[in-house]
Parts: C-alpha cells; sequence; structure tokens
C-alpha cells in the first residue's frame, strides 16, 4: 500500500531566525533611497540575508509567502515621536540548500525557482514542491520581500508626525509559513523573522527668501546710437535644502518678457535673466524669451551647505537701438518662484 504524500499535515515548533534583517533608508524631503536594500522583482529586499537556525530536515521542501501582507510599523525617533509607516511584505526569497528538482502542488501563493535560489510572492504555502538533495535543511539563507514603498507616502505620514530631522527606527515580526516532507508525510513549520528599520530623515524646507538689488538699469550709451544697461540681483535662501533651492519664473502677462514705457509709441527693450553664479543653468531669459517656468524646467539654485543657499542674478539688454526709443522711464515686471529641492 503507497502511503499518499499529503497523508497529514503536522504543525511543527515555530523558529526563530539567527539575527534580524536589516533596511535602511535616507528620505530626504520626498526623496527615498535605499542603503542596505537589493531591488527584486516584486519589491524590495534586505541586502543581507536572515540566517535560520535549528530547522527540520527534510526531502522536499514548499517554501511559503508571508502569513500577512500588511504589517504595521512604528518608527521611533528623537523626542518619543512616533511615525506610522505603511509597510507591505510581497513575499519571502529563499537560498535553498539543494535542488534535484521540483513539482507543482496546490498553493495560494506562487513560487518562482532559479538556481538554488526561490522566491515565493503571496500569502500561506507556495505552489512548487522543491525536492532535495537529500534529507537535509532545507534552506540555509531568507529574507522578505517589501513592496516597493511610496517615498511621497512615507514623506506625508512622517509630516503628519510632526518629525524633525533625526534617525528613526523601529521592529516587526514577519510570519513564515512552509512545508516540508519527511517520511513521505508534509509537515508545516512556522518561522518568524525580526526585521529592523531605519530610516534617516531629513526635511526639506524653505523658511526665508531675502533679495538685495535696486532693480535700477543705469543707461549706457556708446557710439551708433544704441544704449545698454544692466541691474544685479543677489538672491539668499536660508532654512534645509540638501537637493538645492528650485526657482521657477511665471509666464509673463504676453508672453514676452520687455521693459515698456507710458509714454506712446515708445518702442520696447527685450532684456535677458542670467544667473551669474550659484545655479545648475545660466540662461533664465533671453532676449524677452523665457528659458525656464514654474512646473517641469526650473533652475535650481546649489546648496554647498544644505543650510543656505545663494545666486547673483543679472537683467541686461545689450546694444539696443535709440532711435525705437523715447526718453523716458522703462519697468517691467518678473516673478521668481521658490521651493525648497526634494
Amino acid at each position: 500500500m503507497k502511503l499518499s504524500r499529503v497523508a497529514s499535515v503536522l504543525l511543527a515548533l515555530w523558529s526563530m531566525a539567527g539575527h534580524a534583517a536589516d533596511i535602511e533608508g535616507h528620505l530626504v524631503g520626498e526623496k527615498l533611497q535605499w542603503r542596505s536594500a537589493t531591488s527584486v522583482a516584486g519589491g524590495i529586499t534586505p541586502a543581507l540575508w536572515d540566517l535560520p537556525i535549528n530547522l527540520p530536515t527534510g526531502s522536499s521542501v514548499i517554501p511559503g509567502g508571508v502569513q500577512n501582507a500588511q504589517t504595521p510599523l512604528t518608527l521611533h525617533g528623537p523626542d518619543g515621536v512616533a511615525v506610522q509607516v505603511p509597510l507591505s511584505i510581497s513575499g519571502i526569497e529563499y537560498r535553498l540548500s539543494s535542488v534535484n528538482g521540483q513539482e507543482p502542488v496546490t498553493g495560494t501563493a506562487h513560487t518562482t525557482i532559479s538556481g538554488d535560489m526561490a522566491q515565493t510572492l503571496g500569502t500561506g504555502t507556495g505552489d512548487v514542491n522543491v525536492i532535495l538533495s537529500h534529507d537535509e535543511a532545507p534552506f540555509t539563507h531568507y529574507r522578505p520581500v517589501l513592496k516597493p514603498i511610496d517615498a511621497a507616502a512615507l514623506a506625508q505620514a512622517f509630516k503628519q508626525a510632526k518629525a524633525t530631522q533625526g534617525t528613526y527606527s523601529g521592529n516587526v515580526n514577519i510570519t513564515v509559513p512552509y512545508d516540508y516532507y519527511r517520511d513521505g508525510v508534509r509537515v508545516r513549520n512556522t518561522l518568524v523573522m525580526p526585521l529592523h528599520v531605519v530610516v534617516v530623515y531629513q526635511p526639506a524646507t524653505l523658511d526665508d527668501i531675502q533679495v538685495q538689488g535696486d532693480g535700477v538699469i543705469a543707461a549706457e550709451y556708446h557710439g551708433y546710437h544704441k544704449v545698454s544697461g544692466q541691474t544685479m540681483y543677489t538672491v539668499t535662501a536660508t532654512g534645509n535644502f540638501p537637493n538645492g533651492v528650485l526657482m521657477g519664473l511665471q509666464p509673463h502677462t504676453d508672453g514676452q518678457f520687455h521693459l515698456t514705457s507710458t509714454e506712446p509709441d515708445s518702442g520696447e527693450i527685450n532684456y535677458n535673466l542670467t544667473c551669474v553664479t550659484g545655479c545648475d543653468t545660466q540662461q533664465l531669459i533671453v532676449n524677452g524669451v523665457a528659458k525656464i517656468d514654474n512646473s517641469d524646467h526650473k533652475a535650481t539654485i546649489l546648496a554647498p551647505n544644505p543650510t543656505q543657499a545663494q545666486a547673483r542674478l543679472k537683467v541686461d539688454f545689450n546694444n539696443q537701438p535709440m532711435d525705437t526709443l523715447k526718453s523716458g522711464t522703462y519697468r517691467d515686471t518678473f516673478v521668481l518662484m521658490f521651493e525648497a529641492g526634494l
């Protein structure tokens, strides 16, 4: 009489990981960069693997996903501030002890095998039974696969908590069920994997903008009856902006930046706006035509010191024929918009 391989399912002892998996991210404004994580299919995973201890031996293994995909995580930081982080677990990756074949089985999670690597995405046990070379502990390493964390949502969580700059950390236990076969009997084992999450938070804020300059262009006359002129501004931003300060330009009411007079038939003077120092681009307005805007094409004031950024701007025009102008005062207004770079 042949014994069915699924004759019974036994609940084995719960096992703990050898140490906690660590994942660290740096959040600057709404820009999130993981420092100890690796991108994989299904999300991100700690760069270092967990080492399970005292796993029972078996002749084959059915790798499992997670028991609960949604896992509450609270990060604690300076002054006792607690930040509730949206965290979802996609599944588990395993480094198998050996692979001597595989067969499909019924499971609620999906398993992919590549060499000695198994990835099971979803909840519950997977849909592949991996045949091992002999009776042995089924895998030597494992680690969680996290769904990508939305940087904007994470930044919003820190803002809602009124979090200040600093290091925030928290722990969560991930329950990992898997099955294995021993002596023809399917056995359930459940692991508890501690995950340690660290987020180094640096909010991007723009506290103040100071503009120095009188805005007066002194006319300079030279040969061939032409006139030129220029004026300078110094823009100083203070706050906390490791990625610099974004500088946008509102569109002109008539689409062209030019100096005009109140006198009738007095002509127009197209002018330039140039960032002389401190920006990632120099030409902001060229002969009355905007080269930046206030949406997708902004200039950046660089910030070697993340708490202060400074730029020098020049407004000028050159060799304007005087026979197109009349005596008087010519004026115009342009509006620059500033925000902390994210």
